[in-house]
């Protein structure tokens, strides 16, 4: 993918149209690097059991050059200065990705239908593209670029910058689509790969009511993250019911639940927390 030339603009917003252009790049950014991680899993899974259908399935996710980053790289859009480190960081990415797409077409040429043979190094160079996706977000998180504007609805909270991360490492370390638990039932528990979360749980313990058809019960928050909480001494909850959790403050969260095991069970938020939300900050 070509170097960036010419793309940085004064330190003040450009008229009409920065915001959204950050915005923008933001978000096909974390498109890219979540397609990335799939195809990573998918090559780790390759490298255990080749196959036609296992090669076709992840070809099919393949991630295209970005258009944003290409009129950028091309100095056709001009970003803010100040953004200099995190547009670098996403070109490493991006060369990385570039050099992981050349060897899976490479492999696609050589592909003998009757035998598919996998190169012993493919999932090696796709987990060196996870790796400078993760270090990018890490410069992204750095000049505020990760955080939730829920009150614009925007999808990124579709793609959770925590769970975008959280598929990043689960993929670097080798695992696969089924060995993370990812798209499949999870058996009423946690997939191993939620356990390397970024931003780890803060043990807290809160009061609330949670509210499901049916009235109120009381519960215990014993745990809390920016996607979700562990709630204690709950009644019987059904994976996938809609809660809300009011909390003694009167401030309220929609959730749903995504595992329960007797009296304890683990709801995902609709919204994500903010860093800096009181919950997050003082538990």
């Amino acid at each position: 993918m070509p170097a960036v030339n010419n793309a940085y603009s004064d330190d003040k917003d450009l008229v009409g149209g920065s915001e959204r252009l950050i915005e923008a790049w933001r978000h096909e950014f974390m498109h890219v690097a979540m397609m990335s991680a799939f195809v990573t899993m998918g090559c780790n899974a390759l490298a255990e059991n080749a196959s036609l259908s296992g090669i076709a399935a992840v070809e099919i996710n393949l991630p295209e050059e970005p258009a944003l980053y290409r009129a950028i790289s091309q100095g056709l859009l001009e970003m803010p200065r100040r953004y200099g480190a995190a547009l670098m960081a996403a070109q490493i990415a991006y060369d990385h990705l570039g050099i992981a797409l050349n060897v899976f077409q490479e492999a696609l040429e050589h592909q003998q239908p009757e035998r598919p043979v996998i190169p012993v190094g493919l999932a090696n160079v796709w987990r060196a593209a996870c790796r400078e996706f993760l270090t990018a977000l890490d410069v992204f998180d750095a000049y505020g670029l990760l955080r939730v504007d829920t009150q614009r609805g925007t999808t990124l909270k579709n793609q959770c910058p925590m769970r975008l991360m959280q598929l990043l490492r689960a993929a670097n370390s080798g695992e696969t689509l089924a060995s993370s638990g990812i798209g499949h039932d999870a058996q009423n528990a946690l997939p191993d790969w939620v356990q390397r979360r970024r931003w780890d749980r803060r043990a807290v313990n809160i009061k609330c009511m949670i509210a499901l058809r049916g009235g109120s019960k009381p519960a215990v928050i014993r745990n809390l993250s920016m996607g979700g909480a562990l709630l204690d001494e709950v009644p019987a909850l059904v994976r996938g019911a809609r809660v809300v959790l009011t909390l003694e403050t009167g401030r309220q969260l929609d959730a749903q639940v995504m595992w329960s095991r007797g009296a304890t069970a683990g709801v995902k938020f609709d919204d994500q927390l903010l860093l800096d939300d009181p919950l997050i900050e003082n538990g």
